[in-house]
């Protein structure tokens, strides 16, 4: 068994039992504040599975779900580079996104290698207060086949 695994046993074992001071009140304590990002994001693929070279489209929107508006809002798509090429502005800038309004961005992919390609869209942006948000789509498959060839 490992010290980490022993230590963490132990650590785990004096909080069960109450040990004075492993409940932080002779410690000092730490306050932090939880702020749920506003943001909605989805991603689609069209199609989900093309020959090497051929290129298929990704569109992602970003809704704020929010109660204030968000600015210096940016959408951008992440994928394994590798063999893959995005073409479009990426990322996506907008200027503000207001309570319950969307944003939308539309990029053409085309991988050279058989694969299958992880792709996900990100949204971030500045709330009113200064804080920074951000939310990601569910990951979606991009399923390329055949021999490699050229985008």
């Amino acid at each position: 068994m490992s010290r980490r695994v022993i230590a963490l046993a132990l650590a785990l074992g004096a909080l069960a039992v109450g040990v004075p001071g492993s409940q932080g009140a002779d410690t000092g304590s730490v306050t932090a504040t939880v702020v749920p990002s506003p943001f909605s994001v989805v991603l689609a693929l069209t199609p989900t599975k093309v020959s090497a070279g051929k290129p298929a489209t990704a569109t992602a929107r970003a809704t704020n779900l929010g109660s204030a508006p968000i600015t210096q809002v940016e959408l951008l798509l992440r994928a394994d580079p590798s063999g893959f090429t995005v073409t479009g502005r990426n990322p996506r800038a907008f200027t503000r996104v207001g309570v319950g309004k969307s944003v939308d961005a539309e990029w053409r992919l085309c991988a050279r290698v058989p694969t299958v390609y992880i792709v996900v869209a990100r949204a971030r942006g500045t709330l009113p207060s200064g804080a920074l948000a951000s939310a990601e789509s569910p990951a979606r498959l991009l399923t390329v086949t055949g021999p490699p060839r050229a985008c």
